[in-house]
């Protein structure tokens, strides 16, 4: 069975689509990370490095960033005060792409988790009910003193990968330090906002997600293009149905999303049905790395979508984790490099156990749901363990 990457595109069939053709409008909203604080010069910021990609793909035609340092999702919604910087104002100019941005503000001025996610869909609906695509990006890791807090934020950030599937950026485990609940000090100035190579981390994110919609056709239909990992290195996989014009696949590689190199670069075949298409980076990069085509039909340039592979994802860890059903359960999500007996315990803030429940789980990936006892208001660990001896510790606030 092959060991697919971190990140693969969708295996489905689509055109190809021209860099010259179909600009898009962008707009955004939300608070300080969204507005670039941390960033110096601006062009650092997370939205200036993912408008200047844009553009150089030729794709974009303008972006409105109206996000603003201290506000909160209540700033967002229709009738706030200012109508300039709020999610009504961001449909009017007529976008084709909403981004969302509010990552802190709202645990620490105490609004509830459910008021600030009932907000974000509050907005991502009127967005969608307007015929435009949305993306939300999630809760961000903060220092701060109150716990409770930061628990608030890491429990926000799979609320929202799990309210927004497929239109969702985690904004938060890129930057949340290892052994704590704070931002990572290598990416931040100051405890809040990230600094340059956060940004340069959240762009990374967004890059990944493979937002912009293709456009109109060229003479090609391009199905997938993902990758693997071997013992031979990384080999990249696509398949296309050339239609007999001249068509060449650049296999392009970055350390970071922007610039890319090429690396290798093949002849289409002209085929009916798809051609399959392969090529192995046997030096690949020790750090992650960002793989895409660039087809060059009848010299018209196009790209493919970005395929991540990153050589510090865990095996065994647990990928989103949130509360549904008013807590009355708890959900993990966790990645695993084989079938075994899982092994789910919550214990109270003494480490006495309140609940325990064993599953059997395939690799690679694994949804755990428990539902919980009643429980007194306080500070819970979920520990996930294996026949192996590994295991995962992952505290959560319950509020009944």
């Amino acid at each position: 069975m092959r060991n697919y990457l971190y990140i693969i595109a969708l295996g489905i069939i689509m055109p190809i689509f021209s860099s010259a053709q179909t600009k898009l409008r962008i707009a955004v909203i939300g608070s300080s990370t969204a507005a670039g604080t941390g960033a110096s010069p601006a062009d650092s910021s997370w939205v200036n490095r993912f408008k200047a990609y844009c553009k150089s793909l030729g794709r974009l035609d303008s972006l409105d960033n109206r996000a603003l340092g201290g506000t909160t999702t209540f700033n967002g919604l229709p009738g706030a005060a200012d109508t300039t910087r709020n999610i009504t104002h961001a449909v009017n100019f007529n976008p084709d792409i909403v981004l969302i941005s509010y990552p802190t503000n709202d645990a620490v001025a105490d609004i509830p988790l459910s008021t600030y996610l009932a907000n974000l869909r509050t907005m991502y609906n009127i967005v969608v009910a307007a015929g435009k695509k949305c993306y939300v990006c999630s809760t961000q890791p903060r220092n701060l003193s109150n716990h409770g807090q930061q628990l608030t934020l890491q429990i926000g950030k799979d609320s929202i990968l799990a309210e927004f599937p497929g239109h969702s950026f985690d904004f938060f485990d890129p930057l949340v330090a290892p052994s704590s609940l704070d931002i990572n000090p290598i990416y931040t100035p100051d405890g809040i906002h990230p600094n340059n190579a956060g940004h340069r981390l959240l762009y990374q994110v967004v890059l990944s997600a493979n937002i912009l919609p293709p456009i109109p056709p060229l003479a090609l239909l391009f199905e997938s293009f993902a990758g693997h990992r071997t013992k031979q290195g990384i080999e990249l996989d696509w398949k296309a149905a050339a239609q007999g014009s001249t068509e060449d696949f650049i296999v392009q590689r970055s350390e970071d999303g922007s610039p890319y190199r090429d690396i290798d670069d093949q002849k289409a075949v002209p085929s009916a049905p798809a051609q399959e298409y392969s090529f192995t980076d046997k030096v690949p990069l020790a750090t992650r790395a960002f793989y895409r085509l660039k087809i060059v039909v009848d010299g018209t340039p196009a790209f493919s979508n970005v395929v991540l592979f990153d050589p510090d994802h865990k095996k065994f860890g647990i990928q989103r984790f949130y509360t549904r059903d008013g807590y009355s359960s708890v959900n993990a999500e966790i990645s695993l490099p084989k079938d075994q007996v899982i092994l789910l315990t919550i214990l109270s803030a003494t480490g006495r156990p309140v609940k325990q429940q064993s599953y059997t789980c395939r690799a690679p990936s694994a949804m755990l749901t428990a539902y919980l006892p009643p429980l007194a208001a306080g500070v819970y660990f979920l520990k996930i363990s294996t026949a192996d001896g590994d295991q995962i510790v992952q505290s959560f606030a319950f509020r009944p």
